[in-house]
């Protein structure tokens, strides 16, 4: 039986839309938070339908999923699929990976994403998971160190597309020539009219708030709802001496650390050897 046609200003997509409350959250008035569907499990297993039903034919290898929202809805879609699941982190979370270049989102800068080796390579053909795309930094990235890992990135797939980041978005993958990489969401913001009901104690209390990074990102339009510009990302010079001063420090400590766990384990050795030796002698008399 063919799968129903999904319509991202349907039936479906209005219930997902009213599960999704908005919050002003990280100095944005309208922050979507994709809990309210979370807690509905019926709503949050049509929402895992849908994307299966979106994917299926697409002969996928892999699903890939973006740390961390992506990790809740590339699991279940990769399952249902039968293929495997392969995370996505922020920089410095994971050992033996491939890492991108930092990146700006509408909060500020980030350190990049990365992969682990082997996960991926010519001739897989991925999804990358995400629950919501905005300005496209964090997908952008992860398509650009999935293709330098060798293997094609069919589509991006989110729950929710702000269009109001569209052009802007659209500029930065034709930068980074990821532009014949498409992006599909469920739905848009113009359906997202749920805002959250607040208690008169509520603080925006976010962790990138007010931050140094936010405010270097920020346009001087304030009236925008998100006021975000991308800006060049500053150089990182890497003193390769030093880089190479530092590992050789480490392998020479991990070598110490290792001959001096060798000497006492044969020292160890030899003394339970005396011991019994001298057990036996005293056995003997």
């Amino acid at each position: 039986m063919p799968a129903a046609i999904y319509l991202s200003d349907g039936p479906v997509a209005k219930a997902i839309a009213r599960a999704i409350p908005s919050f002003p959250f990280k100095g944005i008035e309208n922050f979507y938070d994709i809990q309210g569907f979370l807690s509905e499990p019926e709503l949050f297993q049509q929402i895992i339908d849908v994307l299966v039903d979106h994917y299926r034919p697409l002969k996928l290898t892999k699903v890939l999923g973006v740390d961390a929202r992506g990790f809740i809805l590339g699991p279940p879609l990769a399952l249902a699929l039968k293929i495997p699941f392969i995370m996505i982190r922020k920089a410095g979370k994971m050992p033996n990976t491939v890492t991108s270049k930092p990146y700006s989102t509408e909060y500020g800068f980030r350190e990049g994403v990365c992969l682990q080796r082997g996960s991926v390579s010519q001739g897989d053909r991925v999804v990358i998971i995400d629950d919501l795309v905005a300005t496209g930094g964090t997908l952008g990235s992860c398509v650009t160190v999935v293709q330098e890992m060798g293997a094609t990135v069919v589509e991006c797939g989110c729950v929710v597309e702000l269009n109001f980041f569209k052009e802007q978005r659209s500029k930065l993958f034709q930068n980074l020539r990821i532009s014949d990489v498409p992006i599909w969401a469920m739905l848009n913001e113009s359906i997202l009219t749920n805002k959250a009901t607040l208690p008169q104690s509520y603080i925006d209390d976010g962790e990138e708030h007010g931050s140094a990074d936010a405010a270097a990102v920020a346009s001087d339009a304030p009236d925008t709802q998100f006021p975000l510009v991308l800006k060049p990302l500053p150089v990182r010079v890497i003193d390769e001496e030093k880089v190479s001063e530092t590992v050789l420090h480490r392998n020479a400590t991990q070598r110490n650390a290792t001959q001096r766990n060798a000497t006492q384990r044969n020292a160890t050795q030899r003394n339970a050897t005396q011991r019994n030796a001298t057990q036996r002698n005293a056995t003997q008399r």
